[in-house]
């Protein structure tokens, strides 16, 4: 078990954040796939990123220590462990009033070691599996991307799996959350989550219209596999899905 801090980020927070991620953005000249690009909770990272292979997720210090960033260390070793990736500091600095990089260049340091490292140097041609969590991300944004589609308004999600519900949203005024549930290729059915029907009996839930979204996952090079074996999800490959809507639980 482990905190996922939920609470509202303060203006300073949404400042430094702002800023870190146009750094990063701009040294990554248009590599970098964002994993968690939004300044809303929950803060178990403040950012993530996928380059090449490899997945960076970190939070930003403030060298300072004159703002209050949500989230803690924990949060970041229990994501970077879910991803398999590395976890990551950034600090940053306010000079007047604009926060920069503390460090030169990418302005990364290692979690672990403290150390400055480029994360373009861990980049390899290594073909790595994706993780559930991975999945469970590439689902939730399959979701996201529907409900926005259909004129609805997010308050909040997370990609943890074991973290439910995986969405919220609005709809006709009325906050309603959402449990996403995925299945890989070759399965083609997926199980009623047993979870259902505690989230259904919780009174903080039961109150709100409970939905279920189901999406069915598989490698894009399926659609030409001869092999008679199934083809594993690779991280930064082509992924194809299913998924046909949102069904009422309550």
């Amino acid at each position: 078990m482990h905190d996922i801090y939920m609470e509202e980020p303060t203006q300073d927070y949404y400042d430094v954040w702002s800023a870190a991620g146009k750094h990063l953005a701009g040294i990554g000249q248009g590599a970098i796939s964002w994993i968690k690009s939004d300044p809303k909770p929950p803060f178990l990272e403040h950012l993530s990123f996928r380059l090449g292979n490899q997945i960076f997720c970190l939070r930003i210090e403030d060298v300072e220590n004159e703002i209050r960033l949500p989230g803690n260390s924990k949060g970041l070793y229990v994501i970077a462990e879910g991803y398999q990736a590395i976890p990551c500091i950034l600090p940053m600095k306010k000079i007047g009033v604009e926060w920069r990089p503390a460090l030169p260049d990418w302005g990364l340091m290692d979690a672990r070691t403290r150390q400055l490292f480029n994360p373009v140097e861990l980049i390899s041609d290594e073909k790595i599996e994706m993780t559930q969590w991975e999945l469970q991300d590439f689902a939730v944004q399959v979701v996201r991307n529907y409900l926005t589609d259909e004129g609805f308004d997010i308050m909040s999600f997370n990609s943890a799996p074991a973290a439910h519900p995986s969405i919220w949203f609005v709809r006709k005024k009325q906050p309603e959350w959402v449990v996403v549930n995925y299945a890989l290729y070759p399965v083609m059915e997926i199980e009623r989550p047993s979870i259902l029907d505690e989230l259904l009996a919780s009174p903080n839930l039961a109150k709100f219209t409970g939905n279920i979204a189901n999406l069915f996952i598989a490698s894009s090079a399926e659609m030409t596999n001869e092999s008679g074996m199934p083809i594993p999800p690779y991280r930064g490959h082509a992924l194809s899905v299913r998924f046909e809507g949102l069904v009422a639980l309550n």
